[in-house]
């Protein structure tokens, strides 16, 4: 009897260690696994809450960076880098965004949104042929994306390969939307058309689109680019329009599309020095964003 109950002590006794044993082997790493994603789940959320504001120039991107951070900190995605590398890119830390992606890229190299925004982020460092690369991934992961041919036509427009860039153009608007999006793709068109001295056969087969249903579906200030670059509008009565009310986020969005299509149509008729003039105010106006912006820093190197 006495034997016997050494024997159940004995085996109470090792289920005691063989359950703290599987404790800490198996329960602790999974506690410590929900806390870390808890506390990703907390910042991140607190990210996003700096980010969802109506008014764009009062979100706080630092502020979302320094709570994606410590979400990354406590449990690294490729969503999140993702999501941290868009907010360095509207503090114009290209270098930090490019730096993101090739880190989500590393957790999940089949999403093609993150190498187009790796493509866009690695011509604003001015390596316009590694950016061809990434929209290049890009689509062959999504062959129908019009955004990424739009993406890397830009990258061959400003290495000047005007050609591939008007083929780029050209599917970009294939796949587009009606209205805004198929529009930016004709005008772009236009754009380089003009670089391969067709100013008169574009201007004529963009007079033709502006009169579409699809065209007329715009906004007020894509349009208003559209009736500027036929003719329909004169320089002053665009910067007019773009400084009242902004369909793109502010005034000075607006100013830096419209400096760019001034210039565009100042070297249509051979105004090299007004082109410039007008590159260059693209240009101070400092909205890294936009492609416009883009393409007058890669334009006005070679006028």
């Amino acid at each position: 009897m006495k034997t016997a109950i050494i024997s159940v002590a004995l085996l109470g006794l090792f289920l005691i260690i063989g359950g703290t044993i599987a404790a800490v082997m198996y329960i602790a790493p999974l506690v410590k696994q929900v806390r870390a994603e808890h506390q990703a789940g907390h910042y991140t959320e607190k990210a996003r809450a700096r980010l969802l504001v109506q008014d764009e120039k009062d979100r706080d991107y630092k502020g979302a960076i320094e709570d994606y951070d410590k979400a990354i900190a406590a449990k690294p995605s490729a969503k999140l880098y993702d999501e941290r590398a868009e907010c360095r890119q509207h503090i114009n830390d290209m270098q930090g965004a490019r730096d993101d992606l090739d880190k989500s890229i590393a957790l999940n190299p089949k999403n093609p949104a993150t190498y187009g925004m790796r493509g866009f982020v690695t011509i604003s460092l001015g390596n316009y042929a590694e950016g061809i690369e990434d929209f290049n991934k890009a689509l062959a992961l999504a062959p129908q994306d019009g955004e990424i041919f739009r993406g890397r036509g830009m990258a061959e427009y400003c290495m000047d390969n005007n050609t591939a860039a008007l083929k780029d153009y050209q599917r970009a608007f294939s796949y587009a939307s009606e209205g805004e999006n198929a529009s930016y793709a004709q005008y772009f068109i236009w754009c380089t058309q003009v670089k391969l001295g067709n100013a008169v056969e574009a201007t004529k087969a963009l007079t033709t689109y502006m009169d579409t249903p699809g065209a007329k579906k715009s906004p007020g200030w894509t349009r208003a680019v559209g009736e500027f670059l036929i003719d329909e509008k004169t320089e002053k009565e665009l910067l007019a329009i773009a400084d009242v009310t902004p369909e793109t986020g502010s005034v000075v969005n607006q100013r830096c599309e419209a400096y760019y299509y001034m210039a565009l149509k100042r070297l249509a008729k051979n105004d090299k020095a007004g082109a410039k003039e007008a590159l260059q105010q693209c240009i101070d106006t400092n909205v890294f964003l936009f492609l416009e912006y883009e393409m007058a820093r890669a334009d006005i190197k070679r006028i």
